[in-house]
């Protein structure tokens, strides 16, 4: 379905633009939106040549190893991309769809030079694909911490856990195993050695890291 200019105007993304600006950039650009239903996978193939910006919902980009072992490589929540090229992303990745979801798509991803809004939106994407790429670095550091108590502690701070005050994690026991790059029973026996010692608190998918 075709973009509207009252849908732009909402996003950080094309936050400076008129809405002449927006209405010549849905036309130049080829800006679609595409409603995903949760819990469903999608092929990266389906991007291809192609930008999508995530709106709402979340995704998971997921890898399953030569051996079989399934590994989250990264969370996407709105305002991330998905951007094949950019990203390292190729067919052996797969998008986990985990709740309803809606895309604003760059049906392609070289635009024409005709358009006057190509700078604007390339040096858009740029910033925002750097970001991305700042958090997959942080995401080598998490999984570098060779001790799994340090990984999950790390982990929570990077979710923004703060002594005392409870989180909500994005992922089942299950998913945080494929996370964290874990054995799913190693993970949930160092958790409950971690309450044991005092050093957090926890009831499904919520955290509260002690004093």
């Amino acid at each position: 379905m075709k973009a509207t200019p009252l849908q732009l105007k909402k996003l950080p993304f094309f936050q400076s633009l008129t809405d002449e600006e927006l209405t010549k950039a849905i036309h130049c650009l080829d800006l679609n939106t595409m409603d995903v239903k949760g819990k469903k996978q999608l092929q990266l193939s389906l991007f291809k040549d192609k930008i999508a910006l995530l709106l709402t919902g979340q995704l998971f980009i997921e890898k399953t190893s030569a051996e079989g072992d399934l590994f989250i490589v990264s969370t996407l929540a709105p305002g991330d991309l998905i951007w094949n090229e950019q990203l390292g992303l190729s067919d052996d990745h797969i998008i986990q769809v985990k709740s309803d979801t809606k895309l604003l798509v760059f049906e392609q991803a070289i635009f024409p030079e005709g358009c006057g809004l190509r700078t604007y939106i390339y040096q858009q994407l740029l910033k925002y694909v750097l970001e991305q790429h700042q958090r997959l670095f942080e995401r080598v550091d998490l999984l570098g911490n060779r001790r799994l108590r340090e990984r999950i502690l790390s982990f929570l701070e990077k979710e923004g856990a703060e002594a005392g005050k409870t989180i909500t994690i994005p992922y089942s026991r299950h998913e945080l195993a494929h996370y964290l790059h874990v054995d799913r029973s190693a993970l949930s026996r160092e958790l409950t050695a971690m309450k044991r010692d005092g050093l957090l608190d926890y009831h499904l998918n919520s955290f509260t890291l002690s004093d």
